[in-house]
């Protein structure tokens, strides 16, 4: 060995050197050999390998935080790292989801913890989804990242510093792992391993001698899971693989990657592994989580003691030296004439050393020299027996011979022996000439090109080395060749194969040729050619997972038998990019290089890039035969253009059995913007063919907006026998993906490829024999076409070529998924025996083509085709007497012929035109003998059937009024016809559910027609109104102030007296001044639930036409125009009303579907709605469940809609029909009148009736149901309900009940009344009211539990009920529950709905043996699932007694509202997020109740004090000089503390009452009670609050805040949990106490969100309720519009209109200079920050800009402004303003409002402003708006107006001396002014104080200041305690007597009274409790602590650590020791 100078630079090991190589031994023995000795000549080293435990055992457990998948060890610290997997909302694994699912972290949080489980810290890195991470021992980490799939080096830790990534490794990389040399990285359900370094993170491959890459190892066998789970885990030790999945672990040999036989099983579920160095430790997801420990190795490999010298890649120190030789020679007795003979042996033994250090031979025998003799088969080195072992390596040298030869007549490997026959040598390995017997070779050969491989006929190759057999050279012998498992023979082009009988060889070998008798590949072996395939071999014989790969494949076989798994492939290994008979075209576009695909089959994918249509041209084009594919594929377009296919020709004389696969597809594109490679060609001549494989010639994908290749051609020619029934795909391959560079275009797909198979199944008796040139020709007795492009493209084509002279004929032809197909020659005739498919194939007629389909030489008289048609107007199809038309994409311009039935079915479409005709055959269908031929554009067929989701298209038949004759005319279920109006006749007729029947628009136009709108002059803007029919037109609600003829000045127009408006063409009001408007809303006080009501008269087209027999077309809406100087300029028009549709039946008219006739929309500004149409049906009968529909047209602005129509339906026997029949009117600014519906049926007998579900019995029965209800009030609010009262009546159904436009509903009938809607339908504004003892069934039937959408409110009074289904969406706007609400288990409160729940009110759920499964008592309810989503509230109110829910799950989503009175809440999870709230503010007791709470408030001489509750409520105290109060009480007394710090379960209490008592000035209520109990998790991201409510009035004091008391798992979020006191009123009316906040995690408590438990403010600025006129000041410059304030600065800010200069103005208004605001311009409003920079909005249009700047004033003069963000709005922004989350943005003319976000700028959400001021006054909005404690002010002409933050008006508005052209906000004042007087600001105080702080004036905080407030309530007090902390918690400690105490939880107490210094004190308490430990006491804000004392009792309290601003006061008094 050597010393240290041999050493590397920088050792990771001071190991020992290299050892020295093995010397040689010789043993020549000539009498006996009896040696039993040892022989060693091994290389000299360290070999001290690591052993593995042949039964690994359990030997350690710990626990770690839950949460973690994957996971590793970092070595050096002996730390296991857990990485934090992000949860994602969709799914939890990427590989299980679309890629769309992935989370969107930037980052990973890694957890460190010690071998016994203890958190020791943590860390993060900036990578998302982090699995596994490891890490060396020279501090470097290493992390797997799940989403990206690659692999990362970091550190030296605790550095994060990113060292490399590596390539992506595709997929998903689930786990990694390392030993001294490489990194180990495993995809997500895979079993193959990357071998990356760790030094540059490249991958590492091996190259054979032949400099051919290596396959990656694969763990193959043992576990048959690898695809079963997402997440796996390994660790490579002393060269083996440990491979973690599941519930096991198996052990793999790392050189090979095959199972060794080991394996053990571990925990349930395994989610994650690290290897210490000698345990496997496996986790299972959980919280906590477990570890459990393995150990797998007798020593630790890692550990400073036992460094390992380990084998292959886990050697640490000096390389092992190369082997000697152990050479032993025996003379051997012999008889006869052979006499004595010679055996003799070699050893070598390599000891594993990699690379191996062979031995050459360089000597021949000594004793065959000198006796000139030859040694077997002539060799130069011969011997007997060889073994060689432990890569040991063996060379030849030329030292006797140029082409030197070895022989050895037994040969014996481990399979680690590489045998290189390199040129000119020749090796004979157990090769005796005429030898039968098998020899299996555990050697890996590498013949050389000129070398030479002897070996007897039957051999197994079965060398352990990845590639077992490399052939380049020549192999003698070895006929019978067998590769074993999961080896890979490389075959070179010049390989080539010599058959031997007795030593001679009898063939001539061709370089690339093979002729074996038979080829075994066994399981997972690979057959591998660098190029072409050229072999004839008697049985080829394929075992699972092996391969055959070549450049092309030429393969003849007497017999292939190919297992599953197997395959075959010449994938993209045909023509180059831009090479080949359809090489795909490239362009240039835009600046871009553009490839398409490539063709074959068909077209290759193209897109014209300027109409983004498929384009054929730009494709490559199709070529070659569909019969005999012997063509390549083609390549790609653009510089990296996918190659194509190949071509592989196969030839069986016996049978070929295909369970495998056969691959010849086109290479997808390597750059971007490149087409796909076509699909090559496969041709198969077989006599017998079987099995349930794949022949697979698809397309290449193109990438970017490169197209698709296309699909190539399949030929297959059987025979004999085919019962093949694998399958076959020659898809088009996909367009590129949209990507951001390529401005997200995609590419075309391309068309699919051809396959044609033949067999002759039926027999020679059924093959016609012909004679062609004197040679007798059997054609195929059966052949078929097959054309599938798996809906990938529909529009490019797949072409046959013409290859039989014009006339194509086929057995079958099977198209699918949408491909289309051409034939090639125009004139072609074509003739199809049979079709197939699944009707979105079409074949194109084209050109003068006569397709015959199963007519000619048909044994049928049916044509049941699945596929399209497009017939040109000069080509002709030919059917049999009945069609089933099945094609989706049917296109008739031609003739039909021969058809009597005409039906069609599955989805089917077709479409009729003004050239089509029909037509009957008379005689032979070739001759074309016509009769019964039609004009063109008429239709008739005897019979006509559309089935289900078919659509027949007869609106393209212009041509005079159509007649459809058809004896039978049915459409099914999904069925469309449209058409003009017209007639129908029919003996009978059916119109299935959801079926539908249009004729829609084609009644009068524009302003014609009886009830014709008119255009009226509005605003100098040209309006239409909607056309009248059955009702009014939708014209505008005036309302006039004076008649021309009125006086006084109130005089007032009743909008509904006034009847007799004119309606000329141009209407202009004289009457007086008049607003036009829409209706208002009336405030109903029911919940806050309103009802509307009309405002105005409308004007709209006139009503016309009979009820009973409508047969006059719909009236054409107004033209309007818009905003127009001239009339005749107007390009506006008025919607067309709906045509006309008599139809006769002379039996049965069954109607499930739809019949429309409804009038047109309005096109162009401010156009009128049509008015709906006439249907009248004459029928006997008339049955169905479907909808009939006359409805009006509507405006597309702020014109009218039209009316609805007229239907009648004159019924001679019986009505059966239970659909809908609606004549809605039209929207517009106007809608129009609800039309009319008649019904009359003469009998309505059982025999007719429907099978109905009966709600009163749970049963089905027979019950004739007359069901026909419409209420709409199309556009006018209703104040009352309509009424149905039939006398007599128990039970009501409708099949459809539909409620718009705030309709009101409600059911008189005396006694038990049970309703059953069947349908709801609405636009959630109306309401259905259940009265007591009334039952409504909505829309549900216990038959069919579904989930449903309820667009209705409901009232459901006390003692009614409700059911309906499990999942139910409510979405009505007014939902009042007062009864029961049943069959309901997941419920939602979605779509902006308000849901009122009251103390009534209950919940239930059917039994499924009848009966009640529960009932809860009345307020209380039971749910598995409550959401209420976004904008949606959810109220439980009036409730007097404590309420229940139970639940699964309860989420408030964004933006949505819940309130409870006092309540439990029972839930597995709980969520509220951010914006939604769980408000039981103020709903405790009230202060008229007779139970006030615990510690109400007092009424003393006219002044309420506070209520009390977590501390003292505000009352008469005393307070000395030093601040601190002197518990003096005083009249009036507040509140005193009460309750529980650890289980809160007491409301708040209700203040005292003021001035006036209860009725004036009540006290406000306390906060109210909520238990939360989750067993999960609880997240809280929004607002959690039971805050006290504010006292009224004056002087009323304000109410306690409320409980919050949670028990929970865990608990997290980022929100506010709210118990703050409520505010006393104006005067002298003192404040409530806070509440308390108690929270119990059972785990974990990572809730990071925000306690609020202060008492109430009553300083606290309050806005005014009438706006005092402050002051009048003057300013220095006129400026024009807009203006601000800064409160950093206290300046307000006017800019100068319309450029960027901004004037500075001190307090009072002193001019102090002007800065430039950069590039801003158009100024309209500024808002200022707390922290000096300001926001600001620059109007424009089309687009406006909100720019957050800085601003820092270096000096008096010189000022900087720069931007920080800048955002595009919309056009015309007016007003901006800001809170401490967003900014706010209003337009002119629109009662919109836009938030962003006001750190990022980002859009956030919209609203609208309603009600207050009328829109039209939105358009005077110039910057004059204004936002603080949660109001907004908005200035429009010369009134204020203001709305919450939410935009609902709260009736408060004022008027001002000037138009608000500008406001500048101070804090207290809004001041105005107007664009002509700017000069003049006029102050308005719109607050009680200044929202500024006064001790800091010019910053924002939330509170006045810390002075004294003699009004103040104390604080409450938040608690928590949980169990997940780190250890310095978990320790013992002292109590207040020096006693040790042992606490597992973390306790903590939060107390905060914001600042406000008050006289009151928070009290800890606990009921009776006397001792108090508590890790940390939070004392903030001026808050003072004290504890209770009972009776004397000392109160210990022992507190770990105070945190807190030193304002926090710990006041023990009394018996209290801290």
């Amino acid at each position: 060995v050597c010393g240290p100078s041999c050493k590397t630079s920088n050792p990771v090991y001071q190991g020992p050197g290299g050892g020295g190589a093995g010397g040689r031994i010789a043993m020549l023995v000539s009498t006996y050999d009896e040696w039993r000795g040892s022989t060693a000549a091994f290389g000299g080293g360290n070999d001290n390998a690591a052993e593995h435990l042949p039964n690994p055992a359990l030997v350690n457990t710990f626990n770690v935080g839950g949460g973690f998948y994957g996971g590793g060890y970092y070595q050096p610290n002996n730390e296991y790292w857990m990485p934090q997997m992000p949860s994602c909302s969709c799914c939890q694994y990427q590989s299980d989801c679309p890629w769309s699912c992935l989370c969107s972290a930037s980052s990973t949080t890694i957890y460190r913890y010690s071998s016994t489980g203890a958190l020791l810290g943590s860390f993060s890195l900036n990578i998302p989804h982090v699995m596994g991470i490891v890490g060396d021992l020279n501090g470097y980490y290493y992390t797997a990242n799940w989403a990206s799939g690659t692999v990362s080096k970091w550190g030296p830790f605790p550095s994060t510093n990113l060292q490399w990534t590596s390539f992506s490794i595709g997929g998903i990389v689930a786990s990694i792992t390392y030993d001294s040399t490489y990194l180990y990285a495993l995809q997500s359900r895979g079993n193959t391993l990357f071998i990356i370094n760790k030094d540059t993170g490249l991958e590492v491959r091996y190259i054979t001698p032949f400099g051919a890459l290596v396959p990656r190892v694969q763990l193959v066998g043992g576990r048959t899971d690898f695809a079963s789970q997402p997440v796996a885990s390994i660790s490579v030790a002393a060269g083996k693989v440990y491979h973690a999945l599941g519930g096991t672990v198996y052990r793999y040999n790392l050189d090979s990657g095959a199972w060794d036989g080991s394996s053990f099983s571990t925990v349930s579920t395994i989610a994650g592994s690290a290897f210490n160095g000698r345990d496997v430790c496996v986790s299972t997801f959980g919280s906590p989580q477990p570890f459990s420990c393995y150990q797998v190795m007798n020593d630790n490999i890692w550990s400073d003691s036992s460094v390992k010298a380990l084998k292959y890649a886990n050697r640490t120190g000096g390389d092992i030296g190369g082997p000697g030789t152990i050479f032993v020679e025996d003379q051997m007795v012999g008889t006869g004439a052979s006499g004595p003979w010679w055996y003799t042996r070699l050893w070598i033994d390599g000891q594993n050393v990699i690379p191996p250090k062979p031995v050459y031979l360089n000597e021949r025998n000594p004793r065959t020299l000198q006796n000139n003799a030859s040694e077997t088969n002539n060799a130069d080195y011969s011997f007997s027996f060889g073994m060689i072992i432990n890569e040991a390596g063996l060379e030849l040298t030329t030292a006797w011979s140029q082409r030197p030869s070895a022989n050895f007549d037994v040969l014996l490997s481990d399979g680690t022996f590489d045998c290189h026959v390199r040129a000119n040598q020749t090796w004979y390995i157990g090769y005796v000439p005429g030898a039968t017997n098998v020899s299996r070779q555990l050697v890996n050969f590498f013949i050389f090109l000129g070398g030479e491989l002897r070996l007897v006929d039957h051999v197994d190759i079965s060398g352990k080395h990845p590639v077992a057999l490399d052939f380049a050279g020549l192999l003698a012998g070895g006929q019978y060749l067998r590769i074993r498992n999961n080896r890979i023979a490389l075959l070179r082009s010049t390989a080539m194969n010599a058959i031997l009988q007795n030593n001679v060889v009898v063939n001539t070998p061709t370089n690339g040729t093979l002729l074996l008798s038979t080829l075994k590949l066994d399981a997972g072996s690979q057959w591998l050619y660098d190029k072409g395939m050229v072999m004839d071999v008697g049985a080829l014989t394929m075992h699972d997972g092996s391969v055959i790969a070549a450049d092309t494949v030429t393969l003849v076989a007497t017999t292939i038998f190919m297992e599953g798994n197997t395959t075959i492939t010449a994938a993209a290994r045909g023509p180059q990019t831009g090479v080949g008979l359809g090489a795909g075209k490239t362009y240039m576009d835009t600046n871009m290089t553009v490839g398409e695909g490539a063709g074959h089959g068909g077209y290759g994918g193209g897109l014209d890039n300027s109409t983004r249509a498929r384009s054929a041209a730009l494709g490559g084009s199709p070529y070659g035969s569909y019969s005999v594919p012997n063509m390549p594929g083609s390549g790609g377009g653009g510089a990296f253009g996918g190659r194509g296919g190949s071509t592989m020709n196969i030839a069986v004389g016996s049978y070929f059995y295909l369970d495998g696969q056969l691959v010849n597809t086109g290479g997808i594109a390597t750059g971007n913007n490149c087409g796909g490679g076509s699909g090559g060609g496969v041709y198969l001549n077989v006599l017998n063919f079987s099995g349930h494989g794949l022949i697979n010639v698809t397309g290449g994908t193109g990438v970017g907006r490169g197209g698709g290749g296309a699909g190539g051609r399949i030929g297959v020619t059987v025979n004999w026998v085919s019962e093949y029934v694998g399958t076959y795909e020659a898809f088009g391959g996909f367009g590129g993906l949209p990507l951001v560079i390529n401005n997200f275009m995609t590419g075309a797909a391309g068309a699919a490829g051809t396959v044609y198979y033949t067999d002759n199944n039926a027999g020679l008796d059924r093959r016609v024999i012909t004679i062609v040139n004197g040679t007798a020709v059997s054609p195929p007795g059966y052949s078929a076409v097959l054309f599938d492009n798996d809906n990938r493209e529909q529009l490019m084509p797949t072409v046959l070529m013409d290859e039989t002279g014009g006339l194509f004929e086929f057995d079958s032809a099977i198209l699918l998924n949408y491909v289309t197909l051409w034939i090639d020659n125009l004139n072609a005739t074509v003739i199809f025996h049979d079709f197939d498919g699944d009707r979105t194939g079409r074949v194109h007629v084209r050109g003068a083509q006569t397709l015959f389909v199963e007519v000619v030489e048909s044994e049928v008289t049916q044509s049941i085709a699945p596929v399209s048609y497009r017939v040109d107007a000069t080509a002709e199809v030919v059917f049999p007497n009945e069609v089933l038309f099945m094609g989706s994409r049917t296109v008739i311009e031609g003739r039909v012929t021969n058809v009597l039935t005409f039906q069609m079915i599955f989805g089917s479409s077709a479409q009729f035109f003004s050239t089509s005709q029909t037509a009957q055959l008379s005689g032979d269908p070739m001759l074309k003998q016509y009769t019964d031929l039609t004009l063109p554009g008429n239709i008739s067929f005897p019979t006509m059937t559309m089935r289900m989701g078919c659509y027949l298209n007869l609106s393209e038949i212009v041509l005079g009024t159509m007649t459809v004759q058809a004896f039978t005319f049915t459409m099914k279920y999904w069925s469309l016809v449209t058409l003009n109006h017209g007639t129908f006749i029919s003996t009978s007729a059916e119109v299935e559910s959801r079926a539908l029947l249009s004729i829609n628009g084609t009644g009068h136009g524009q302003q014609q027609g009886p009830g014709a709108g008119v255009t009226v002059m509005r605003n100098n803007s040209f309006i239409g109104s909607g056309a009248g029919h059955a009702g009014r037109g939708g014209g505008f609600w005036v309302t006039c102030t004076c008649l021309a003829n009125a006086t006084g000045p109130n005089c007032n127009l009743n909008p509904l007296n006034n009847a007799t408006l004119p309606s000329p063409t141009v209407f202009t009001p004289t009457m007086g001044p008049c607003w036009y408007g829409t209706a208002s809303w009336l405030q109903t006080g029911l919940g806050g639930i309103t009802l509307p009501r009309p405002n105005g008269a409308a004007t709209g087209g006139a009503a016309y036409g009979t009820v009973y027999y409508p047969s006059m077309l719909g009236s054409g809406g107004g033209r309007g125009g818009g905003n127009l100087t001239v009339l005749g300029n107007n390009t506006s028009v008025g919607g067309a009303g709906g045509g006309y549709l008599i139809w006769k039946v002379g039996t049965l008219l069954y109607v499930d579907g739809t019949i429309n006739a409804r009038g047109n929309p309005g096109l162009g500004p401010s156009s009128g709605g049509g008015s709906g149409g006439s249907i009248l049906i004459y029928t006997l009968n008339i049955s169905g469940w479907g909808l009939i529909d006359a409805s009006g047209g509507r405006s597309p602005d702020i014109g009218g809609g039209g009316s609805g129509g007229r239907i009648a339906i004159w019924c001679l026997f019986q009505d059966q029909f239970s659909g809908t029949r609606i004549a809605y009117g039209g929207a517009g600014d106007s809608p129009g009148s609800a039309g009319t519906v008649f019904i009359q049926e003469n009998n309505r007998g059982p025999q007719y009736s429907d099978i109905k579900y009966n709600p009163a019995t749970g049963q089905y029965v027979n019950v004739p149901q007359f069901q026909r209800l419409k209420i709409d009030n199309a556009g006018q609010a209703m104040q009352f309900f309509t009424v149905v009262n039939e006398p007599g009546f128990s039970t009501y159904y409708f099949d459809e009940l539909e409620l718009r436009n705030n309709a009101n509903l409600q059911f008189d009938n005396v006694g038990r009344l049970n309703i059953t809607i069947a349908l709801f339908n609405g636009d959630q504004s109306g309401l259905i009211r259940v009265q007591a003892n009334q039952s409504l069934y909505a829309q549900f039937d216990p038959a069919e539990d579904a989930l449903i959408y309820l667009v209705t409110s409901f009232w459901v009074e006390s003692a009614a009920e409700i059911w309906v289904t499990s999942t139910t969406y409510l979405l009505g706007s007014r939902t009042i529950l007062e009864g029961q609400l049943g069959g309901v288990q997941q419920l939602f409160i979605a779509n902006g709905a308000t849901v009122l729940a009251t103390g009534s009110a209950n919940t239930a759920l059917l039994g499924t043996a009848g009966g009640y499964a529960f009932r809860t008592n009345p307020g209380n309810f039971t749910w598995a699932t409550l959401t209420i989503q976004r904008y949606s509230w959810l109220a439980f109110q009036h409730i007097d007694h404590p309420m229940t829910l139970i639940i699964d799950a309860l989420l408030v989503q964004f933006g949505g509202l819940m309130t409870m009175d006092q309540a439990s809440i029972y839930s597995g999870t709980g969520e509220v997020e951010s914006t939604g709230s769980l408000s039981l503010d103020a709903l405790g007791p009230r202060s008229s109740d007779v139970f006030r709470g615990l510690a109400p408030g007092e009424s003393y001489m006219g002044i309420g004090s506070g209520a009390g509750h977590g501390g003292d409520g505000g009352g008469g105290m005393n307070s000395t000089t030093d601040g601190l109060p002197i518990y003096t009480r005083l009249r009036p007394y507040g509140g005193i503390p009460y309750g529980s710090l650890y289980t809160p379960t007491e409301t708040g209490s209700a203040g005292g009452d003021g001035y006036g008592g209860v009725m004036i000035s009540p006290g406000g209520r306390g906060g109210g009670l909520l238990y939360w109990a989750v067993g999960q998790g609880l997240r809280i991201d929004g607002l959690l609050t039971c805050a006290g409510g504010n006292g009224t009035g004056l002087n009323s004091g304000g109410g306690s805040g409320g409980s919050i008391w949670i028990e929970t798992t865990n608990i997290s979020g980022h929100g506010v949990m709210s118990v703050e006191g409520g505010i006393g009123s104006n005067g002298v009316g003192y404040d409530g106490a806070g509440g308390h906040i108690a929270i119990r995690a059972r785990f974990r408590m990572l809730y990071g969100g925000s306690f609020v438990d202060h008492g109430g403010n009553r300083l606290r600025s309050q806005p005014l309720k009438a706006p005092q006129s402050d002051v009048i000041n003057t300013v220095a410059k006129a400026t024009g519009y807009g203006g601000g304030f800064n409160p950093m600065y206290g300046e307000y800010w006017m800019p100068e209109w319309s450029g960027s200069t901004v004037y500075r103005y001190d307090i009072n208004f002193i001019l102090l200079g002007n800065f430039a605001a950069g590039a801003l311009v158009n100024i309209a409003q500024i808002w200022g920050s707390q922290d000096g920079t300001y926001y600001a909005v620059s109007t424009g249009s089309p687009s406006s800009y909100v720019y957050h700047m800085t601003y820092f004033p270096t000096n008096p003069v010189a000022l900087i402004s720069t931007q920080m963000w800048k955002t595009t709005v919309g056009a015309n922004a007016a007003a901006m303003a800001t809170d401490d989350l967003y900014v706010y943005v209003m337009f002119r003319g629109s009662m919109s409002v836009q938030t962003l976000d006001r750190v990022t700028g980002l859009p956030v959400t919209s609203f609208s402003l309603t009600g207050g001021a009328p829109l039209a006054s939105f358009s005077s909005l110039y910057g004059g708006l204004v936002i603080a404690e949660n109001k907004m002010y908005v200035g429009l002409g010369n009134m204020v107006y203001r709305y919450s933050i939410n935009g609902s008006y709260d009736s408060q508005q004022f008027m001002t001396q000037v138009n608000v052209e500008g406001a500048l906000f101070n804090g207290r004042d809004m001041c105005v002014h107007n664009n002509a007087n700017s000069r003049s600001i006029y102050c308005w105080q719109i607050f009680s104080h200044f929202t500024y702080d006064v001790m800091h004036p010019w910053e924002a905080s939330l509170y006045l200041n810390n002075s004294y407030n003699p009004y103040g309530g104390a604080a409450g007090l938040s608690f928590y305690a949980e169990n997940n902390r780190p250890p310095q918690y978990r320790q013992v400690l002292l109590d207040a007597q020096g006693n040790p105490v042992f606490s597992e939880d973390f306790h903590y107490c939060h107390v905060d009274n914001y600042g406000f210094n008050v006289s009151g004190a928070t009290m800890l308490q606990n009921f009776n409790d006397t001792v108090f430990t508590l890790q940390e006491l939070e004392l903030t804000g001026y808050s003072r602590m004290i504890a209770y004392s009972l009776n004397g009792t000392i109160t210990n309290i022992s507190v770990i650590n105070f945190i807190g601003d030193n304002t926090g006061l710990f006041h023990p008094m009394y018996s209290a020791l801290i």
